[in-house]
């Protein structure tokens, strides 16, 4: 491989992280402006481990498990590859009895799967709390041989699932802890300050979806969360300069 493939490969790799993760962050904040409850539910974790006075960091995953039952939530409803990406099946094989002849395309379609009620009831209600049975990470689930008892399928399965898989959970879980703890995430109002309805239908049809443009206010939870906001940007600033 050259210089060249391997920038390439590298690249690619870097933008195929970056644009689904940043999806799934976008999905996140639209299911929460209409969903204050979530964030309260989130954020009275958040309060109890890092108070008023630091960000969460990622050695608190453990003593705050309801960021982790959002992530995956987000994902369950709406998988970023809603239709799975085709494998081509290397030889014969058999699966409850049907033949999948060999050079077939096999789908493991993530969005039929997890709004099928007999494995997520109550499919198209947005609730984060049918994961306070599933605290560990994605990883340690798509690695089990239980393969009905997943917490879902938006990596995939099997050999081609997502090799981001680890970068992609944890990237998720800082920036909506983060997030949570910092700000409400409130609604669009109007100019009689009304809360305008979230839309969580408006999503760009594609093999990668992603919420289109949308507007929601981000309001900082108390004095001392922006001063450890700015704190924390001051720290950062110079490094954040020299990839401008």
């Amino acid at each position: 491989m050259n210089h060249r493939q391997e920038n390439n490969f590298l690249g690619a790799l870097q933008q195929g992280a970056a644009d689904t993760t940043a999806s799934m962050i976008l999905t996140s904040i639209l299911y929460l402006a209409k969903h204050h409850w979530v964030q309260k539910k989130a954020q009275a974790e958040l309060d109890r481990i890092c108070g008023d006075g630091r960000m969460p960091t990622w050695r608190d995953f453990r003593d705050v498990p309801y960021i982790n039952c959002i992530v995956k939530e987000a994902l369950r409803i709406r998988p970023v590859v809603p239709s799975g990406i085709p494998v081509r099946a290397s030889r014969d094989d058999y699966f409850d009895g049907y033949l999948i002849p060999k050079d077939s395309t096999v789908f493991c379609p993530a969005y039929n799967i997890q709004y099928n009620a007999e494995f997520y009831p109550d499919p198209c209600t947005y609730n984060p709390d049918r994961y306070l049975d599933r605290p560990l990470l994605a990883t340690s689930y798509a690695g089990s041989p239980d393969y009905e008892n997943r917490d879902h399928y938006s990596y995939g399965a099997g050999r081609r699932i997502c090799v981001g898989m680890h970068l992609a959970e944890r990237t998720q879980w800082r920036i909506i802890a983060s997030l949570l703890w910092a700000y409400y995430i409130k609604p669009e109002v109007d100019e009689k300050g009304n809360e305008l309805e979230v839309d969580t239908d408006t999503y760009e049809d594609g093999l990668l979806i992603c919420p289109k443009p949308f507007k929601v206010t981000f309001v900082p939870r108390g004095e001392k969360h922006v001063e450890v906001i700015k704190k924390d940007f001051e720290a950062v600033k110079d490094y954040l300069k020299s990839w401008e």
